[in-house]
């Protein structure tokens, strides 16, 4: 996880971005490792497959925790995001 957060160092920190645009890339993770399994499942044994998950799981374990830790923040605008957020992630299920 430690990796992938550093070799993208250079993009904005999460605490900068909105929780919409964490979920999103989060949805576009998820759908990046179902992918990396699906080649997985075909391949099954194949070191570069397995190493791919690998790096997809620690992407959406860092999407994970960005938002986690946003979610925490404690200004009066970060509630009214966590409120839409929350609202928007309990209706999915």
């Amino acid at each position: 996880m430690r990796y992938k957060l550093r070799i993208n160092d250079h993009k904005a920190h999460w605490k900068t971005v909105s929780c919409e645009y964490l979920e999103q890339r989060l949805l576009e993770e998820v759908a990046e490792l179902r992918e990396a399994l699906l080649f997985l499942r075909d391949n099954p044994g194949s070191k570069q497959h397995i190493f791919d998950v690998q790096l997809e799981c620690a992407d959406v374990a860092n999407f994970v925790m960005m938002i986690f830790d946003n979610l925490r923040k404690e200004n009066s605008d970060n509630e009214v995001c966590n409120l839409r957020f929350i609202w928007r992630l309990r209706r999915r299920h």
